[in-house]
């Protein structure tokens, strides 16, 4: 029953990969979306590492990142104050 899951994933997977590849607007949508991702998961890192968070750490979810992601610096700004105000 494993295999028969994972097969149908890995096929959806490489049918959803090949209408990415083929819409080139989808393909940028794609790239920046990834783009994003990747600077709100350095953007979160640091803040992390470097206590500018004022020892608020934040978790690296993809809520989180999805977040930031779209958000920007303001949105990290404003899940920091949430979790300062809110949560502490």
């Amino acid at each position: 029953m494993k295999l028969i899951v994972i097969v149908v994933m890995a096929v959806s997977l490489l049918l959803l990969l090949g209408l990415f590849l083929r819409n080139k607007e989808m393909r940028k949508g794609m790239s920046w979306f990834m783009l994003h991702a990747v600077s709100a998961f350095i953007m979160l890192y640091l803040v992390n590492s470097s206590g500018l968070g004022m020892g608020v750490e934040l978790a690296v979810n993809p809520l989180i990142l999805i977040t930031v992601g779209l958000l920007g610096v303001p949105g990290l700004a404003g899940i920091i104050f949430l979790k300062m105000v809110v949560f502490i």
